[in-house]
């Protein structure tokens, strides 16, 4: 696991840390973990430090979660249904100011989301796994320019053409 940061959907944090408590844990776990990676983003994920775990809200666990992951200088980011519980107006800006903390030249990004018209500007690639297979997989930007689609419609039609529909 030193290799790839993982970001669950499932809440794994001990509730009765405060969030500058599980930082300080994560440091401890992970040679990558930069903490000071950490704490600009616990600025701009507006999380308080001395805020204890759970006390928060399902839209500040997920970006305290996100603010762990982030925070590990891996080559893979694994990021699991990212965005869930946060609101939509404010996915949007999160979106955004996440692009400033990872590095494309060096990390891979894998996200498994539902969230696909959202995340669609920030993909290269698209691909459909059902129950662990692949079943289609496109470049992101040919499947707009050359197939004038996007990769929802692509999605939709990839699972419709995968039931026989």
């Amino acid at each position: 696991m030193q290799k790839v940061a993982y970001l669950t959907e499932l809440d794994m944090f001990y509730p009765s840390f405060t969030v500058g408590k599980m930082i300080d844990f994560y440091a401890s776990q992970f040679a990558d973990f930069d903490p000071r990676k950490a704490r600009q983003l616990l600025q701009d994920m507006k999380l308080d430090r001395s805020k204890k775990i759970k006390q928060l809200s399902k839209g500040n666990r997920g970006r305290l979660k996100l603010v762990l992951a982030l925070s590990r200088n891996t080559p893979v980011l694994l990021l699991d249904e990212p965005f869930s519980g946060l609101d939509p107006m404010v996915r949007e800006s999160i979106v955004k100011s996440l692009l400033s903390y990872i590095n494309f030249n060096e990390q891979t990004v894998i996200i498994a989301t539902h969230e696909i018209d959202e995340l669609e500007p920030l993909l290269d690639e698209a691909i459909v796994i059902v129950q662990g297979s692949i079943i289609g997989q496109k470049n992101v930007e040919q499947l707009r320019e050359e197939e004038g689609s996007s990769v929802l419609e692509w999605f939709k039609s990839t699972i419709a053409q995968m039931k026989g529909d």
